[in-house]
């Protein structure tokens, strides 16, 4: 098995509204080298937990709940924050992203609260405090072209504010524009005509996780804390 430390135990996440939700989830902690449980609790929410051997509801015999295990990858990525992902993937990742999944992914509890955390430092950072990005410069993973560092950290950027500082006048109108549109066709299509690209956390959070970053840095600093609470 892989390293505990590299890759630690995150117990049990939900509740959640749906399957689906509770799947990729499910899906993302089993490639950090564990076997992953997903149940239903009375037809309502599921939940998720990396730990299925001590989950007794999924387990019991007199409340057995409807459910399955994910099994660990064999070749498990050194989460959370990989260290192989290319902003060629990420491009990939989006533009692959199904509807259902994206609907999903504008729901709130798609994300625990320690990495909506992440995000928010990640956000501040990149837009107030650290406008060269010398910090953000600092977590890039050895042997990372900073260049294309740089331009994920702006794709996560657009993603998070939805590229609404970036305008074009036309006519009596201003409208949004930015290059990313260029590149992301197939993924804006599929955003529901009531959201935007802001309003999807769950992809804000897929993206902060394959930035090519050291395993803990400045972003995932509340991470650590979830993760190895001791």
């Amino acid at each position: 098995m892989t390293d505990i430390k590299a890759n630690p135990l995150f117990d049990q996440f939900g509740p959640y509204e749906s399957e689906t939700l509770a799947r990729q989830i499910g899906k993302q902690i089993a490639e950090r080298g564990h076997d992953v449980a997903v149940w239903n609790v009375s037809g309502e929410f599921w939940f998720v937990s990396n730990k299925p051997d001590e989950v007794s509801p999924f387990h019991s015999g007199e409340n057995r709940y409807p459910g399955f295990v994910i099994p660990a990858k064999d070749k498990p990525k050194r989460n959370p924050h990989g260290k192989s992902t290319t902003l060629k993937a990420i491009v990939k990742y989006l533009n692959g992203l199904s509807r259902k999944e994206i609907k999903e992914f504008a729901k709130q509890d798609s994300v625990p609260m320690n990495r909506r955390l992440s995000l928010m430092v990640f956000i501040r950072d990149w837009r107030v405090d650290d406008p060269t990005h010398e910090e953000y410069l600092r977590g890039v993973a050895e042997g990372h072209s900073t260049d294309e560092a740089l331009q994920a950290g702006d794709l996560l950027n657009f993603l998070m504010v939805g590229g609404k500082e970036l305008q074009l006048y036309k006519g009596d109108d201003f409208v949004p524009t930015t290059r990313w549109t260029e590149y992301l066709g197939p993924f804006l299509e599929k955003v529901p005509a009531t959201r935007g690209v802001e309003d999807l956390i769950g992809v804000h959070d897929a993206v902060l996780g394959m930035l090519p970053m050291k395993t803990y840095n400045h972003y995932t600093i509340a991470e650590v804390f979830a993760d190895h609470p001791d």
